[in-house]
């Protein structure tokens, strides 16, 4: 398991998990983004961090729909330690 990515390891869990296929999508984007934003793993991100992040995306007009998915994939989500 050692050669797997992030991505790979919050699949694999999600769908041992069963997670829809829709919100595996989903979930991993925020990680991917939250990676761009901060240009480093999500593994390292604080939980203040994360509320930067999401306050970041209120500003540029994401909707609190999507902001609510956000939250629930980094707070909720398979863990990425």
């Amino acid at each position: 398991m050692n050669n797997l990515n992030l991505v790979d390891i919050l699949t694999r869990e999600m769908k041992l998990r069963n997670y829809s296929p829709k919100t595996i999508e989903a979930y991993v984007r925020v990680a991917k983004d939250l990676y761009i934003f901060y240009k480093r793993s999500p593994r390292e991100i604080t939980d203040e961090e994360i509320k930067e992040f999401l306050y970041a995306k209120q500003n540029q007009n994401w909707s609190s729909q999507t902001i609510s998915l956000a939250a629930n994939a980094l707070y909720r989500g398979p863990a990425i330690q």
